[in-house]
């Protein structure tokens, strides 16, 4: 007797609704505990040391991440379009932007998690000197973020290539589900990226604005205004019906 796939049993309406909702808690405080840990570490730095260089693109990623968030319009993968058989179409910039933003938002975190990661499963076999070696090697971070960024906009060309009107029509329900669990990944890496830049460079600006340094400050504090609009809206977004 032939023995039927679990899979369509797995991703059953309700399974996948309660699978959404732990991936997206899930995804978020792996997030929230990385970024926390490489922001309050770089607004820590002292311009000019020895890590001033990966200060300075660390403002660079997460500033580009997030205005990329907001230009693409992204939206929760939640939301529907007013015609329901029409997925809502982007433009070309709108879908270059939606790319770059899951490029950077898997790049942050590979930067920040993977020598913890890393020194995590080697534990047994390493002493406690040469696992805080490991974990602060920036190769080991380098490569962190090569890797989850390129699985990041793995994941964000895959589900968007499936949402198109031709893909769309003839897609299994398993293989939707799958695909709307890829969109909620990379919808929840955007949305807590995009705060955390805006974090960064709000308290960067208040800084400067405390020493009176007032054009770098007002720079600072306007973006992280306009970053934190953008995920107003992302968050708005994902409760419409």
């Amino acid at each position: 007797m032939k023995i039927p796939f679990p899979l369509p049993i797995l991703l059953s309406f309700k399974i996948q609704s309660l699978l959404k909702i732990v991936l997206r808690i899930a995804i978020a405080f792996l997030y929230i505990d990385t970024l926390s840990r490489i922001i309050y570490s770089g607004l820590g730095q002292v311009a000019g040391g020895r890590a001033w260089n990966f200060v300075v693109l660390l403002y660079a990623v997460m500033m580009i991440t997030g205005l990329s968030t907001g230009l693409s319009q992204g939206r929760s993968p939640d939301q529907k379009s007013s015609d329901q058989k029409s997925p809502i179409q982007k433009s070309p910039i709108q879908k270059g932007c939606y790319r770059v933003s899951a490029l950077g938002a898997g790049a942050l975190l590979g930067f920040g998690g993977a020598g913890r990661w890393l020194t995590f499963l080697l534990r047994p076999w390493l002493e406690e000197k040469q696992l805080l070696k490991l974990s602060l090697h920036p190769q080991i971070a380098i490569a962190g973020a090569v890797l989850c960024g390129l699985l990041m906009l793995g994941l964000a060309g895959s589900s968007h290539r499936a949402s198109q009107p031709e893909s769309a029509t003839n897609q299994e329900p398993q293989m939707a589900a799958i695909v709307s669990i890829c969109q909620h990944v990379v919808w929840v890496a955007q949305v807590i990226t995009t705060y955390g830049s805006a974090f960064l460079l709000g308290v960067s600006g208040l800084n400067f604005l405390s020493i009176q340094q007032w054009i770098p400050g007002l720079c600072l504090t306007t973006m992280a205004g306009v970053l934190l609009i953008f995920t107003s809206r992302l968050l708005l977004r994902s409760v419409q019906p």
